[in-house]
């Protein structure tokens, strides 16, 4: 498997090789023989690429652009809905082309509206009994304070097209596409190990962050530096989809990622602290040298009864299996 291009050092997008064979054959008779030719794509035999299919519900990973003005933000953002529920979580990163960091983070809820008289079917904040209103976060010095705004999408096949509207950052165009590395089937097995970000930590005093899964996909995160900030928690795995849940946020089986003994962190605004409960999404994607990466992105959230404290909070790593 090779790779079409990396969405900077944070994201890998690969698209999939089609390895053709080609054969020959040689005969003493003068005539020519007549031979199919394997790279014909009406020859039977011909192997057919992987390919992947958008489902509805939109579940699974995308990429593409956020687009303002003149300037171009390269996209992925992972969709997940409960079987039976009418309402899923969305995470997402969109990277500065230019500096190659995160720009902005966004963690929300998103609803199918198709039948409630909107000019658009999908909505990702200002909707739904579970406060769906877009969290998005400004990526400043590894942390964020927590600002609102609203997606709305229509589906096309494996396109996703509409508009962002982000309070302070204003408008961006949205162009999308259901990603092939929906192809990997997530499992607890290979999430299982010892995983390191050695470039960004929980708080200001983390260099990096050290996160070992168990077989049942207990979750223990240790800080890199200076900090003693810690992480504990559960992770399941999504079947049929290369996504994992780290806590979950559904309200009929809520579960938490408990981050403590952390210090604080200073952001565009200020400073605040890390410790508190959190919960988020993950994909495992795979690099160009065939590397897996597991690309992790959890925010604060009340789920104990607690308020978050402010700003809400949010991480995000990108983590290489030792």
């Amino acid at each position: 498997m090779t790779s079409s291009r990396i969405l900077s050092q944070y994201f890998a997008f690969l698209s999939i090789a089609l390895i053709i064979l080609v054969g020959g054959c040689s005969s003493d008779d003068s005539t020519t023989p007549i031979v199919s030719d394997p790279t014909d794509p009406a020859d039977p035999t011909d192997p057919s690429p992987p390919t992947v299919t958008a489902p509805a519900n939109l579940a699974g990973i995308w990429e593409g652009t956020f687009k303002k003005d003149l300037d171009t933000f390269d996209v992925a953002m992972v969709f997940h809905i409960p079987s039976g529920a009418v309402e899923g979580r969305v995470i997402g990163v969109a990277i500065n082309r230019i500096t190659q960091e995160p720009y902005i983070l966004i963690d929300s809820g998103y609803q199918d509206v198709t039948n409630d008289n909107w000019p658009f079917q999908y909505i990702v904040g200002r909707l739904g009994s579970q406060g769906t209103s877009l969290k998005y976060y400004e990526f400043a010095n590894n942390l964020v304070g927590n600002q609102a705004g609203t997606i709305q999408l229509d589906l096309n096949g494996n396109t996703l097209t509409g508009t962002a509207t982000l309070n302070i950052l204003g408008e961006f165009i949205v162009e999308l596409t259901y990603s092939e590395q929906n192809l990997k089937n997530a499992t607890l097995a290979e999430l299982e190990g010892v995983w390191t970000d050695a470039n960004n930590g929980w708080d200001d005093g983390a260099t990096g962050t050290t996160l070992t899964l168990a077989a049942d996909g207990t979750v223990s995160a240790q800080a890199i530096g200076t900090s003693n900030c810690a992480g504990n928690g559960p992770s399941t795995d999504v079947t049929d989809f290369n996504i994992y849940l780290f806590g979950n946020p559904d309200q009929a089986n809520k579960t938490i990622i408990t981050l403590s003994g952390c210090g604080t962190r200073d952001y565009n605004l200020g400073s605040g602290a890390v410790d508190g409960f959190y919960d988020g999404m993950a994909v495992i994607l795979e690099d160009n040298n065939g590397t897996d990466t597991l690309v992790l992105l959890m925010s604060e959230t009340g789920a104990t009864g607690l308020p978050a404290a402010p700003p809400s909070m949010a991480t995000y790593n990108v983590f290489i299996k030792n």
